[in-house]
């Protein structure tokens, strides 16, 4: 058994299937789209310089505020509310004015409480069970590279990672844990 179940990506499924089981857990990676090496990337540097308002740029929009920005330092969308214009060439664009810094504070705040969430986690003795969807066909060896970051980051950490792959990639038992 598990104290805590964290997605690692590869979009938002997994935190949706947590979600539809009434598991509300929140943590950084839980709805965003994040491919494997964006969120290896993340976890190796510490989660440094993630959602800096000069490397963000609307991703996904509704009525002149997007629902989720794209970190072009990490390749990572995120869901965020921050308002944005088009300009003369139709592109949406982020102007850096007060309402701009006022709606990025707030969610820049919620940034920093998953992070700081997930480094009191790796240094808890609570048990946790990674998840993570493959998005294409290389799931053992991100498999591998993901379970040695954590080894080598995190050697206390108690932790299990179950890694989800599409029938169409689907491979045969790993015979590892």
């Amino acid at each position: 058994m598990y104290d805590y179940y964290i997605s690692l990506g590869d979009n938002c499924e997994i935190g949706l299937q947590l979600r539809r089981i009434g598991y509300e857990q929140s943590s950084f990676f839980r709805f965003t789209a994040s491919p494997f090496n964006s969120t290896y990337q993340i976890i190796e540097n510490d989660f440094q310089n993630v959602f800096l308002s000069e490397n963000l740029v609307p991703r996904v929009c509704n009525n002149l505020e997007t629902i989720m920005v794209r970190d072009t330092r990490y390749d990572i969308g995120i869901h965020a509310r921050l308002p944005y214009v088009k300009n003369d060439n139709g592109k949406k664009i982020f102007i850096k004015n007060m309402d701009f810094m006022a709606a990025y504070d707030r969610e820049y705040s919620k940034i920093k409480y998953f992070i700081e969430k997930w480094h009191s986690l790796i240094n808890s003795e609570k048990k946790v069970l990674y998840l993570i969807k493959a998005a294409e066909n290389t799931s053992r060896s991100n498999a591998e590279k993901l379970l040695d970051l954590f080894s080598r980051k995190y050697p206390n950490h108690q932790f299990d990672l179950a890694y989800l792959q599409l029938e169409e990639y689907r491979e045969p038992d790993w015979k590892i844990p």
